[in-house]
């Protein structure tokens, strides 16, 4: 939750939190968990809600922004590059 928090502090969205993506450092009980694969992390901007790019559904579906899921779905403003 940390790395989540730190990204956003920075108005970033990593865009694909899921279980393949927490990384534990070993095996042992208590073992500090790490978030990876930023591929597909974006950069939020006031205009971010009207962009189409930054709109297009990203990640994996069972993962994704519910609201950019009902979104597609609803034919709105998605599009992609």
């Amino acid at each position: 939750m940390s790395a989540l928090a730190y990204l956003h502090a920075r108005d970033i969205i990593h865009a694909d939190v899921k279980p393949e993506n927490v990384l534990l450092e070993d095996g042992s009980p208590g073992a500090r968990a790490k978030l990876s694969d930023f591929e597909l992390s974006v950069k939020w901007r006031d205009d971010s809600d009207t962009d189409p790019h930054f709109l297009r559904p990203r990640g994996s579906p069972a993962y994704m922004d519910p609201r950019l899921l009902a979104r597609e779905a609803a034919g709105g403003a998605v599009g992609g590059d």
